[in-house]
């Protein structure tokens, strides 16, 4: 990430330009839309019976601080997985073994109505 790499053994890696992906699940509650950069949550490979008090943690975003979950803002990113892992975006998913990821700040122009200002 950014430069640097890191080795991690994931239950679950978001790559967040917002809070909320799917069905409403925080997983990057202090993202920022406008800070130009991604926010990403790991959270680790954790035992099963760990998981149903991790879960809503995870889903309405009070995860930050855990012990098994690490944050970072990042402009860009690779993640290399040894084996085809399930990548979602924009409610597709599909198996990847390598991604990558960057900001590209100014590439993506919106119109609006005038008078609209939401």
């Amino acid at each position: 990430m950014n430069g640097k790499t890191q080795r991690f053994d994931t239950l679950l890696t978001s790559v967040m330009n917002g809070k909320w992906y799917g069905g409403g699940f925080k997983s990057a509650p202090l993202a920022d839309i406008e800070d130009g950069l991604l926010d990403v949550t790991i959270v680790s490979d954790v035992p099963f019976w760990r998981l149903p008090k991790l879960f809503p943690m995870y889903y309405k975003g009070n995860h930050l601080g855990l012990d098994v979950v690490e944050t970072q803002k990042v402009t860009e990113l690779h993640i290399h997985a040894n084996h085809p892992v399930a990548v979602g975006y924009d409610g597709e998913v599909f198996e990847y073994t390598d991604i990558a990821i960057k900001v590209l700040q100014g590439k993506l122009k919106f119109r609006m109505p005038v008078g609209n200002n939401t």
